[in-house]
């Protein structure tokens, strides 16, 4: 699911345990995806872990943890402030409630704020 602006709702934020989330939903239907990461060292060209990748309609009753090593997060832009910030995501995760394996990836692009 591609999820664009304007008409999709697109954001990104850093939380006070020093994560950075993307989260996007859809306008149109009931969809959405989040996705999180440890953005310690964030830089363009940095890679992080995956630590939670939830999406909406839920798959397998939840949401999906990563193992570790078992999906990254690549930076390919990481502009200043008001620019953006984009990556890559790809890798295997596990749901929390069934513990079945999952192969995704996927891509973000969304404004700088802070």
């Amino acid at each position: 699911r591609t999820y664009t602006t304007p008409g999709d709702y697109v954001s990104g934020a850093r939380d006070s345990s020093g994560n950075f989330a993307v989260f996007a939903s859809s306008n149109t239907d009931s969809t959405s995806a989040q996705l999180q990461f440890n953005s310690t060292g964030i830089t363009q060209g940095s890679t992080h872990t995956l630590s939670l990748f939830y999406p909406s309609p839920n798959i397998d009753g939840g949401y999906f943890a990563s193992p570790t090593g078992g999906a990254t997060v690549n930076i390919t832009e990481y502009g200043n402030i008001g620019g953006y910030i984009q990556g890559t995501f790809s890798g295997n995760v596990i749901g929390v409630n069934t513990q079945t394996p999952r192969q995704i990836s996927g891509s973000f692009k969304v404004v700088r704020r802070q």
